[in-house]
């Protein structure tokens, strides 16, 4: 979306088109008193994470972020390692699945992928079980790897979501930009 110079400007509340509120305290009190609840796209949200140089988002914000990505990579290398070490070379070939995982990690992969992802995280705690009944570890190993990259994505995802949308409610120069570009909701 490309926008004008006039339109990158725009600062204040009252500067923006169809803004349902007055100004922004007046939109800040209608949150306060829960008269308003503010929704942003999910991957306006990550990208914000991502690519955000920590300006609106608190040290302990940025050491969980780093924290769940950590899980995901932990999860990979300590499956690599079990396996290399129990000696279970042939289930060295699942790892393309785990960095599969990765990506149906994230809930925006629904979008994308449907129920084809419902489907492996729900077959994955069919795995789980039939690995605790068996005592088959590399399956177990294997599932909890799967489960953990799961948690550490949809956590991250949620945190995102949330950090933003507070972030729009305490800055009035970034709901601004969401709200002209269409990112965000106000219910």
């Amino acid at each position: 979306m490309i926008m004008s110079a006039d339109e990158q400007r725009i600062t204040k509340v009252e500067q923006l088109e169809n803004f349902p509120y007055k100004n922004f305290e007046e939109f800040q009190r209608a949150f306060r008193d829960h008269r308003c609840h503010v929704r942003v796209q999910p991957r306006i949200a990550l990208d914000w994470v991502a690519g955000s140089s920590g300006k609106h988002m608190s040290n302990f914000q940025k050491v969980i972020f780093f924290i769940l990505d950590f899980i995901s990579i932990i999860a990979i290398i300590g499956f690599i390692v079990y396996d290399i070490v129990s000696g279970n070379w042939l289930w060295l070939f699942a790892v393309p699945i785990l960095m599969f995982s990765l990506i149906l990690g994230y809930p925006i992969s629904a979008l994308v992928y449907g129920h084809i992802r419902t489907i492996f995280f729900y077959s994955n705690i069919v795995g789980l079980i039939y690995a605790i009944q068996t005592n088959n570890n590399p399956l177990l190993v294997f599932t909890i790897s799967i489960l953990c990259i799961w948690f550490a994505r949809r956590q991250k995802y949620l945190k995102a979501v949330l950090g933003l949308a507070n972030a729009a409610v305490q800055h009035e120069n970034i709901l601004c930009a969401l709200w002209r570009g269409n990112a965000v909701w106000l219910e």
